[in-house]
């Protein structure tokens, strides 16, 4: 599944096709929105940014597969700023972020120009932990298998190019309770359809 998430993840940063027999078309997505943690992650982290780029690639009108890769910053809750003062002085730094690789399915239902549709994927989310004491730089993280389910509405401006807004559910860990790691996203998204698509029959 980890090389599978990562071969996908690849060709979504090089904006390769994948073989050109299958046909079908090619969708490459730009988004910029934002995570909000709940649960565990919500004691220690705020609402931030989030930026990715996913590539989907619809055998049908209805119906896809894609890759994702998403970057979360998470802002730190007041409790937290404090303690790292508390106990590393008024010049401590700590940020959190997570990395985001999935693998996904796509269920479509094109309505004229407006299509709305449901997504869900799996794939590993990597927590990352950036501290500055003293002068003194430290990084801290790992990563967990997890999943995503949701949906969003896409609105058709051309025959290759889409607008749209999503949202979804995101959830990993290790099955211990204070690992285990919830948060929603929200997010506008631009995509454009690759030149090498075809046309897809319903």
């Amino acid at each position: 599944m980890r090389k599978a998430a990562l071969l996908l993840a690849a060709a979504v940063l090089l904006g390769c096709p994948l073989p050109a027999h299958a046909g079908g078309a090619h969708w490459l997505g730009y988004d910029v929105g934002a995570g909000i943690p709940s649960g565990f992650l919500g004691d220690f982290a705020e609402t931030g940014p989030n930026v990715g780029v996913s590539y989907t690639y619809m055998f049908t009108p209805y119906t896809g597969l894609g890759a994702e890769i998403e970057y979360y910053r998470w802002r730190n809750t007041a409790e937290i700023e404090e303690a790292y003062r508390y106990f590393y002085g008024d010049g401590a730094q700590y940020k959190q972020s997570d990395w985001q690789t999935t693998v996904h399915g796509v269920l479509a239902l094109p309505i004229g120009r407006v299509t709305p549709y449901a997504k869900a994927g799996v794939g590993y989310y990597a927590a990352k932990h950036w501290m500055a004491v003293d002068g003194e730089e430290y990084w801290l993280g790992d990563q967990w298998l997890g999943h995503l389910t949701g949906g969003g509405l896409n609105l058709l401006l051309r025959d290759d190019v889409t607008v749209g807004a999503s949202a979804a559910y995101h959830r990993y860990g290790d099955g211990a309770r204070h690992h285990k790691i919830v948060y929603w996203s929200g997010a506008l998204q631009l995509s454009w359809k690759m030149p090498w698509s075809t046309k897809v029959a319903p």
